[in-house]
């Protein structure tokens, strides 16, 4: 069995609800449990993740994307078409009021329909060519379908590596544990997962430094001082 991770991030989570990303930290802890349905490799060029693949008409008004086999929430439901739409369209939603919306642009909620299980449509009243690019939206992780904003906040169930396990506050301190059918073989590597909220870079290279966190992330090393003393640091 392999040993817990514990990692230090700097800030509060606010919401690790994706449509309401508000800071670096609520994007960490969302992508622990979520997981997007395009993906953005280090070019900023859209990749397969929960969509398996894709492809336009020829006008690129319409899109049909696959959605992944084998994946599952952590409640052990499948992953599906309906949870994909359900995901678009709230963030398209006024009423939760997703930055994600602006993002999207001009594209309607209705635009996302579910033809079966396996398969989105995207319809839309003019031709997006870059389509797959701007739905690898950092706020485009699927939730499952029909949960509540308080529950994808307080209680969430996504398809990622790790599900939340526990709460603390004062110092914020989030317990995850490994998601046993992660779709992705071999991953994650870890048990679980403790992070803590450790706001000032130099007490989270501290942390590094006495052993206390494996992982720490946000820290500028020129401000450390630490940094010369741990080869790893970057």
């Amino acid at each position: 069995m392999s040993s817990p991770c514990r990692a230090d991030w700097s800030g509060e989570t606010l919401s690790p609800d994706p449509a309401r990303l508000l800071s670096i930290s609520d994007v960490y802890h969302a992508r622990m449990v979520y997981e997007p349905f395009v993906a953005a490799d280090s070019a900023m060029q859209p990749v397969p993740w929960l969509a398996e693949s894709w492809e336009p008409n020829v006008a690129a008004t319409e899109w049909t994307f696959r959605v992944r086999q084998g994946v599952t929430f952590h409640d052990g439901s499948p992953l599906t078409a309906d949870d994909v739409v359900y995901t678009f369209r709230r963030l398209l939603d006024p009423e939760v009021g997703s930055p994600a919306a602006s993002e999207l642009g001009a594209i309607k909620p209705e635009a996302f329909q579910a033809v079966d299980a396996a398969t989105v449509k995207v319809t839309l009243d003019s031709p997006i060519v870059e389509l797959p690019s701007i739905l690898a939206t950092k706020h485009g992780m699927v939730v499952k379908n029909g949960a509540s904003s308080d529950d994808i906040r307080f209680h969430p169930n996504g398809t990622g590596p790790f599900a939340l396990a526990e709460l603390k506050v004062g110092p914020l301190q989030t317990t995850f544990t490994r998601h046993a059918k992660y779709w992705r073989e071999g991953l994650p590597k870890s048990e679980c997962l403790t992070v803590t909220a450790i706001t000032e870079p130099i007490s989270r290279v501290a942390a590094l430094d006495s052993g206390d966190a494996d992982i720490v992330l946000v820290v500028i090393p020129r401000r450390s001082g630490l940094s010369r003393r741990i080869p790893m640091l970057s």
